[in-house]
């Protein structure tokens, strides 16, 4: 008895379950010049009703083996489902004259791209998208809700919207086995053209719609062509403008990121090629943009820098990133005005390169790279000052945008910048004492280099007694001193090195801990980031879900979700946020952590306290300890809670929820928390 009968047999002793047989059925087979007999050859013909047969049983089986996992099944659905935010959206892409984005809904299994049109040319501040609020002017684009209706699977295999905003190119896959099929629709009416691209694997738009290009796949489901459609003819007349014939390769269609040229991306394990197409010619011929070179990989981004020049002309750019002359990358950018392609890989100017030690081809870059330590500090003068001594550097792409440039590199696997805001006592029920708690959350700097960077909170004692221990530089930031290198914090401005970056009142989301939260990641973008754009964000960035977030308000009453708030430090900066008492509810899973620091802040900031769940008698007996506390009410229960502080609350009040607890008492995790302290209030 072989080991598969074997199992079998205890299966079938074990649970009185028949576990199917697969039929043998010989075959000879050569390949290669060996010829073997292969029992199972006839599973390949996946048609024939012995084969859905043979399938069916196998289902049945595994239906009747897994039953008793049954429970846990839906438990670990459950669980996982509940780390989801299921009502939510997108931040919004400015593409042509609109703002793109995509919501989710509560129960629906799909999400909805939408779009609202740009309100001028100069528009490049994104509309505030709420969940399940539509803005003005919004236009639903794809609901694939709907689309999926009366299939039993469904999926999108790629979208293209024309320059104008008027024609969408898009795929679907109804039967799981990812061929798609493309049709173009008329978004302004909703019709869709007659012509149809069965079974392809994607395709995409010229800027002006008026052309297709699509890629056919092989039995082997290899994308392996491109085929050349124009719009409103006949399929049948479409031409093919590329075949790949070396099976070892795969092949892409796109349209490049300044829309300048159709792109087509060909690729096996070790090598690469770019093939490219001005999109003002699509009848010409494509060329290469750098020849195939075998076990050299390159990609290019293509960028156009408009009315630039010297006397107003465009400059073109190629970026491109490849390792022919470094196993861990270089990129190049080629300025495109010198000569027509093909280009050759090493032309151009360098502007980043990966460390060559400790790779198996690094002699090829320096004698003796390959038998140096992986470790070893790297420095190029080609790279920015950032990775200069960067330990297994390796770059990894790099991406263009309106007005900065963001490399991607990876190095260490550590952290280069850390950042710790506060420390206080928290998750005392999983640590030993406060002590192993600490230790716990200096992992995030021990392990950095003289080259890293340490931000940290000079008010806060704990963090602030981690300086001596940094390897590498150390920023302070602090509201009531001036740190020698840091942030400080003086007549509501923030300073960097005592140079104003920004003001409080530009700041949108509000509360001094806000304040704190901006000088930590101002130091961590020194360098990075101009003043302007840190500005930019703060007038723009509300806030995310569950973080003093704002309800409603009903009878002149605000409603604000501070779920977030899981321990004493957090509810206390959202206390402080206010300018006003409120009315706080707080209460929730007990973490065995001390909440006396709660009660002198609740005595100043809190006009009635309504204290739930587990934590709620901890809490109210640490504001009963100090003089002047509020009026406090203990329910139990979470839902009654929020309503008697809705009910006591009167016009001008704020209610708060902001637990300074954990939510396992109740709920899933505190985003549950809040969502049902939100769907509560909605509903008062």
């Amino acid at each position: 008895m072989n080991v598969k009968e074997a199992t079998n047999a205890h299966d079938e002793h074990q649970n009185g379950l028949a576990v199917p047989e697969a039929k043998r059925v010989p075959k000879e087979r050569t390949f290669h010049g060996d010829t073997f007999i292969d029992n199972y050859e006839w599973l390949r013909d996946k048609g024939s009703q012995d084969v859905r047969d043979y399938v069916a049983a196998q289902n049945r089986y595994c239906e009747q083996r897994m039953a008793p996992l049954a429970s846990l099944r839906k438990t670990l659905f459950d669980e996982f489902k509940s780390h989801v935010q299921e009502t939510d959206m997108s931040v919004p892409t400015r593409m042509d004259g609109y703002w793109y984005f995509t919501r989710t809904t509560q129960g629906e299994q799909y999400a909805v791209q939408c779009r609202v049109p740009i309100r001028g040319a100069d528009d490049w501040d994104p509309p505030t998208v709420e969940a399940g609020v539509p803005l003005d002017g919004e236009q639903v684009v794809f609901d694939t809700n709907a689309e999926a209706q009366g299939h039993d699977f469904f999926r999108v295999g790629g979208m293209d919207i024309s320059k104008d905003g008027r024609w969408m190119l898009y795929g679907t896959d109804t039967s799981g086995d990812e061929r798609y099929d493309f049709r173009i629709r008329d978004l302004e009416t909703g019709d869709e053209l007659e012509e149809r691209f069965e079974g392809i694997g994607g395709a995409c738009f010229t800027p002006d719609a008026q052309w297709v290009f699509y890629v056919l796949l092989d039995g082997a489901w290899r994308p392996y062509a491109v085929m050349r459609h124009r719009v409103g003819t006949p399929v049948a007349d479409d031409v093919e403008v590329y075949r790949e014939a070396d099976e070892r390769f795969w092949v892409g269609i796109g349209l490049s990121f300044d829309e300048r040229n159709i792109v087509i991306g060909a690729g096996s394990k070790t090598t690469t090629e770019v093939l490219m197409l001005p999109v003002d010619t699509p009848e010409g011929s494509f060329r290469a943009f750098i020849p195939r070179e075998t076990d050299v990989e390159y990609d290019v981004s293509f960028a156009c820098f408009e009315g630039a020049g010297e006397h107003g002309e465009d400059i073109p750019l190629a970026v491109v990133y490849h390792n022919a002359l470094n196993p861990n990358f270089e990129i190049d950018v080629i300025d495109m005005r010198t000569h027509e392609p093909p280009y050759r890989l090493g032309e151009g100017v360098r502007v980043a390169v990966g460390s060559p030690y400790g790779c198996e081809h690094g002699d090829d870059v320096g004698p003796g790279a390959s038998s140096m330590p992986i470790g070893t500090p790297y420095s190029n003068p080609c790279n920015p000052a950032i990775l200069q001594g960067a330990h297994g550097l390796g770059i990894e792409g790099i991406s263009i945008h309106r007005h900065f440039v963001a490399l991607q590199y990876r190095a260490e696997s550590l952290p280069h910048i850390a950042v710790m805001t506060n420390l206080a006592p928290n998750h005392l029920d999983v640590h030993r004492d406060m002590a192993e708690y600490i230790d716990a959350k200096k992992h995030i700097f021990t392990r950095q280099t003289a080259q890293d960077v340490l931000i940290l909170n000079a008010d806060n004692t704990i963090t602030a007694g981690f300086a001596p221990e940094a390897a590498g530089e150390v920023r302070m930031f602090s509201r009531q001193t001036v740190p020698a290198h840091g942030a400080s914090f003086r007549d509501g401005v923030i300073r960097r090195d005592g140079v104003p970056v920004v003001r409080q009142e530009e700041i949108k989301i509000p509360g001094l801990h806000n304040v704190e939260n901006y000088m930590a990641a101002i130091l961590a973008v020194e360098g990075l980031a101009s003043d302007e754009d840190i500005r930019y964000v703060a007038r723009n960035f509300g806030g995310v879900e569950h973080r003093i977030e704002f309800v409603r308000e009903k009878d002149g009453v605000k409603f604000y979700n501070d779920s977030i708030a899981s321990s004493p430090s957090r509810t206390i900066a959202g206390l402080r946020s206010f300018s006003e008492k409120v009315i706080l509810i707080a209460g929730g899973y007990d973490k065995h952590i001390p909440y006396d620091v709660l009660g002198p802040e609740i005595a100043a900031h809190v006009k009635l306290l309504v204290c739930t769940g587990a934590t709620g008698p901890k809490i109210a007996a640490a504001a009963r300890a100090v003089p002047d506390s509020p009026e406090i009410l203990e329910i139990p229960d979470f839902y009654e809670a929020v309503h008697a502080a809705a009910q006591q609350a009167k016009p001008g009040d704020i209610v708060l929820l902001s637990p300074a607890s954990a939510a396992f008492d109740r709920f899933k995790n505190f985003m549950v928390r809040g969502a049902e302290f939100k769907k509560t209030v909605m509903a008062l």
